[in-house]
């Protein structure tokens, strides 16, 4: 008898599961869907634990809607119209979306993997119990 996992047939008869089945059945799941937003609040938390901004930036924007400090140096290449509209946006932002343009920006000149930034917000949009 095979040391693989049974399933039963049609007839109640018990036979190993095929090698297709078994690498289906022994496979890792695949990934959670990336969230399209997630809250501001976990998504501070996660980009903190993650060494992406400081603890203290984190608490500053939660505190005070400020732009964490690490995303300043990319605001100020921008127009001075434009880094406004940023820094209100964020300063107004409840939820944190996948495709904002100005994480999408930070994330690229930092080296942030756009996988990287998947997980984030897949852990941001876990359940929290809060």
């Amino acid at each position: 008898m095979s040391d693989r996992p049974l399933k039963s047939t049609i007839t109640g008869e018990l036979v190993p599961l095929s090698d297709d089945e078994f690498a289906a059945w022994t496979a890792d799941p695949p990934p959670l869907p990336v969230p399209a937003s997630v809250r501001l609040l976990p998504f501070l938390r996660e980009a903190a634990q993650r060494g992406l901004i400081t603890a203290e930036d984190a608490l500053a924007a939660a505190r005070t809607g400020t732009v964490p400090a690490g995303f300043e140096p990319f605001l100020a290449k921008l127009p001075a119209d434009q880094a406004f509209e940023a820094r209100l946006a964020w300063a107004a932002m409840v939820d944190v979306e996948r495709a904002n343009p100005l994480l999408a920006v930070v994330a690229a000149q930092s080296g942030i993997a756009d996988a990287t930034l998947d997980e984030l917000f897949r852990a941001a949009g876990a359940p929290q119990g809060e």
